[in-house]
């Protein structure tokens, strides 16, 4: 029997997951299996996929520009600070 307790504890450790690896969901570096738990989670967790999807749309912006021109290091630096503090504490 699953609890109330144990499915919120999945639950946020899916999240943790989805949070963990997803950038390497967006470079299709994982294996099916990991892809498909992480897309299950995806299509019943709202904060997640608005993660996700924003974490998709920057790394497409920064594909972008890179083609235009070079991300400043000190741009790069406050994304980076940025995308960890959107992932929360670890």
């Amino acid at each position: 029997m699953v609890t109330r307790t144990g499915k919120m504890r999945e639950h946020k450790d899916n999240c943790t997951e989805v949070h963990d690896l997803s950038s390497d969901l967006i470079d299709g570096d994982l294996d099916p299996n990991t892809t498909g738990r992480l897309s299950s989670h995806l299509d019943v967790c709202p904060p997640c996929t608005a993660f996700f999807n924003t974490l998709r749309h920057t790394v497409r912006l920064i594909g972008a520009s890179r083609s235009q021109r070079k991300m400043p290091p000190s741009a790069l630096a406050r994304l980076r600070v940025r995308l960890a503090q959107a992932r929360g504490p670890q």
